[in-house]
């Protein structure tokens, strides 16, 4: 062997030994640089939570929140902070906090407004006017029947603020004069909107309109109303919290909030001063809360954040338009889980969203990257809400559930579709707390078409376990063994308008009966375990598991993920 031959073969052995330990690397311990980057990639594409301001026996509500980006980059979070009562008549005033990196981390936690009014202060929202002054606005309440809307001005960055200047509606509207948090827009010829809504008091209808200006805030005009009695001439509630949004062609579009299980909407083609009737929002719907519509900077589409739900401020969802707001798809579940999620705030900040809203525990803020309401959603993810005492299992994956507690899919055609034949498969164990009781809970499989839903109603016996399809326990089918969770299997069939039900691996149907409408009224398109409503559904119950599959072709979806 050559002096040349001997320094290659030394070379190749150590190459031979860094490969194996790259490769060692790779396989069994990681390369830490890489897998950091990996993380780092995986965090800027995922939603990034906390609760900012927590919820204290002394402060038991804080929310109703804005943030605005400074011109030095800190971003500047004003919200309500109540004081030991937190209803809306509740001694409030408003506070911010700073923060410096984005909104990772908050501190400088100072009053920004001290409560103005003989009752409460909140409502904060905060705008960057394109001369550069900071333009704030906020609710004062003197008593139950006197509420205002105030502004104030700061030209060095919210150091300091110039004296209040308070709108004042005309005397024909009832004074109790409001907004939502977050609701200030200039449009594009300057003029600046404020989305307001007066009534609730002395038996008057709710209304919504716009308060706007010309002159960057200095005095202050009514638009017209928008009155939902255009959609429903016996409604007494209203149309209330309303939202604006510029569309691409001039035009501004209202959204408000009403009784009707919808969102409804108006247009203005004079920059805000009249409105049209207002129309349903088509395809989605929303119970008596509001929500929020912003454009989103980087694609030019507009988002909503709302609760898709007709009864309850839960899950918080968004959507897409991409067509200025004439149809909403992209679909997705920005929060989900006992209690509710409201009263939201929507602000860009670089290639991410930062979402202010109530949720339990206290002010929440979601940080999340543009890209993610463009995702779908994974099957099976978030989808069950949960609505009154139901609390999850601590030593197993699943649920507990007691009196006047329920799990269920909503109105959600795209995970549940109960017009087709379906298969819905639940594994519960029982409780008899309360044997006297005629049921421990019911297993809805619910459909939109009138008279096919059924329902199944499971009750703990003090040494046998029963089921029926009659909320009497009538033409039942005893389980035995009191104490045994059970995997049910309802199996509906449209075509013969029946649906069986299986009990654990049965080679055959225990129960049948025809389709109809549950509770000889309702027909909802929806999965439902327990029932918030019906008092009379007895003891615990645990639910452990839960599927469903909808028409022939169809796949398991699996529900209670987290």
């Amino acid at each position: 062997m050559s002096l040349r031959d001997a320094r290659t073969g030394c070379n190749l052995r150590r190459f031979s030994s860094l490969a194996w330990t790259v490769w060692w690397s790779i396989h069994f311990a990681g390369i830490p640089m890489r897998s950091e980057a990996a993380v780092n990639r995986q965090e800027a594409l995922s939603p990034q939570s906390m609760i900012v301001v927590p919820n204290t026996p002394e402060h038991p509500r804080n929310g109703e929140a804005d943030i605005l980006r400074l011109k030095n980059g800190d971003l500047l979070l004003g919200y309500g902070r109540w004081e030991k009562e937190g209803s809306d008549f509740g001694r409030a005033e408003i506070w911010c906090k700073t923060s410096r990196d984005g909104g990772k981390t908050w501190g400088d936690d100072r009053v920004l407004v001290p409560n103005e009014g003989k009752v409460t202060t909140f409502e904060v929202g905060l705008l960057r006017l394109r001369s550069g002054e900071i333009l704030m606005t906020y609710c004062v309440k003197d008593s139950t029947e006197d509420c205002s809307v105030c502004f104030r001005k700061s030209l060095d960055e919210g150091r300091t603020w110039t004296p209040r200047v308070k709108y004042t509606i005309p005397s024909e509207y009832t004074g109790y004069t409001a907004i939502n948090n977050n609701r200030l827009i200039q449009l594009k010829n300057g003029r600046l909107l404020l989305a307001a809504y007066d009534g609730y008091i002395r038996g008057r209808i709710i209304l919504s309109f716009v308060i706007y200006s010309d002159d960057k805030g200095e005095t202050w005009r009514k638009s017209s109303d928008v009155d939902v009695r255009a959609l429903d001439p016996k409604n007494t509630y209203g149309a209330d919290e309303p939202a604006v949004i510029e569309l691409k062609d001039g035009r501004v579009m209202m959204i408000v909030r009403t009784d009707l299980g919808y969102i409804a909407r108006s247009y203005s083609r004079d920059h805000g001063a009249t409105w049209s009737l207002p129309e349903p929002v088509p395809g989605l719907i929303a119970p008596n809360s509001p929500a929020s519509i912003a454009r989103l900077p980087k694609t030019g589409h507009l988002l909503l954040i709302w609760n898709n739900n007709r009864t309850a401020r839960n899950p918080l969802n968004s959507a897409l338009s991409k067509d200025e707001g004439k149809t909403w798809q992209s679909l997705r579940t920005v929060e989900w889980g006992a209690g509710g999620y409201c009263y939201t705030s929507i602000t860009p900040v670089g290639d991410r969203l930062l979402l202010t809203y109530y949720a339990p525990g206290g002010l929440k803020l979601n940080s999340i990257p543009y890209q993610w309401f463009y995702q779908k959603e994974a099957a099976g993810q978030l989808t069950w809400l949960t609505e009154g005492p139901v609390s999850p299992l601590e030593s197993r994956r699943g649920w507990r559930l007691s009196k006047q507690g329920c799990v269920y899919i909503q109105d959600r055609a795209d995970l549940w579709e109960g017009s087709e034949d379906s298969e819905v498969e639940a594994t519960i164990l029982l409780h008899s707390l309360l044997p006297e009781k005629r049921a421990t809970a019911m297993l809805w499989v619910g459909d939109a078409a009138a008279n096919a839903s059924c329902a199944l109603y499971l009750r703990a016996g003090e040494k046998t376990d029963s089921i029926s399809f009659n909320e009497n326990m009538q033409s039942g089918y005893d389980l035995g063994d009191s104490g045994k969770a059970h995997t049910y299997r309802l199996v509906t069939n449209h075509q013969t308008r029946t649906v069986e039900v299986w009990m654990d691996a049965s080679p055959e149907a225990v129960l049948s009966t025809s389709l109809g409408a549950v509770l000889g009224e309702f027909n909802l398109n929806r999965i439902l375990y327990g029932d918030p409503n019906v008092d009379f559904l007895g003891g615990e119950s645990e639910l452990f598991d839960i599927r469903w599959k909808n028409g022939p072709r169809g796949t398991w979806s699996k529900g209670l993920t987290k």
